[in-house]
């Protein structure tokens, strides 16, 4: 940041390293704030900083590339990922109204159990091999595979969108080990049918992947899993940033008797 300072504003002493460290760490509430670095051989040779302000539909950004490592690609790799982050912070523009999202790592809250159980069965419309039977939850089912997912000392991350009288009507969610680097996994995401066609399944999931971002920067990777006949969910995902590098079969073996 001082030697493109320098270079633009040669005039103007830079501020120092300690108000510098202020105003990365301390934005203003109604801001939200990103930055990145590039790096070569070990050293910080680009920056680049999204700021986007509380409802507001644009955007503030600064790339700065120290001059002696320019024409090697790393503006265009910030660019890039400026980008794609601003995408995700697209949902945060645009609330969808009358709904409120709510986000936990670990156990549902005790308030919110019954109906967040509830909407998950929302995922039993959804296209699946012929034969599967579909999975019914409850509140029992809920907090069983949370403490199978404790046990594996994997988080399990849940967005969901509720709405006046306090109900869950969309969730999305999302598995990650607690190891450093680990890859996360996003898992069922479903909106109950009378609350579909309105933006709460990009809502709630563009608001997970923004929050795992912010919780766990040094998570590189996001997979999912996408039925092709789900036409409504695969445009979704790739709207999101996913892009597909596998395919799985599933077939179903009926046994006799």
């Amino acid at each position: 940041m001082a030697h493109c300072h320098a270079e633009a504003t040669a005039e103007e002493p830079y501020r120092s390293r300690a108000d510098t460290e202020a105003y990365l760490r301390h934005p203003p509430d109604v801001e939200a704030r990103d930055y990145w670095i590039a790096e070569s051989s070990g050293e910080c040779v680009g920056f680049a900083q999204l700021g986007v302000l509380h409802r507001s539909p644009a955007g503030h950004v600064d790339i700065l590339v120290r001059p002696g490592a320019r024409r090697r690609g790393h503006g265009t790799a910030l660019l890039e990922t400026v980008r794609r982050q601003a995408r995700l912070r697209d949902a945060m523009a645009r609330p969808v109204d009358g709904y409120a999202l709510q986000t936990w790592v670990g156990p549902a809250p005790d308030v919110l159990l019954a109906s967040y159980a509830a909407a998950r069965n929302a995922i039993n419309d959804a296209p699946r091999p012929s034969g599967e039977e579909a999975v019914v939850w409850d509140a029992a089912l809920v907090r069983d595979l949370e403490a199978a997912l404790e046990r594996r000392n994997r988080d399990i991350r849940v967005t969901v969108a509720v709405d006046g009288r306090g109900e869950v009507v969309a969730f999305t969610e999302l598995r990650v080990s607690r190891a450093v680097g680990a890859t996360a996994g996003t898992e069922d995401t479903a909106v109950v049918a009378s609350h579909r066609r309105r933006g709460l399944g990009r809502w709630v999931k563009l608001e997970s992947l923004r929050r795992l971002q912010r919780d766990r920067p040094d998570v590189p990777l996001v997979a999912t899993m996408n039925a092709e006949e789900n036409r409504a969910m695969l445009e979704l995902n790739r709207a999101v940033g996913f892009s597909p590098v596998a395919l799985y079969t599933s077939s179903v073996l009926q046994l006799p008797g």
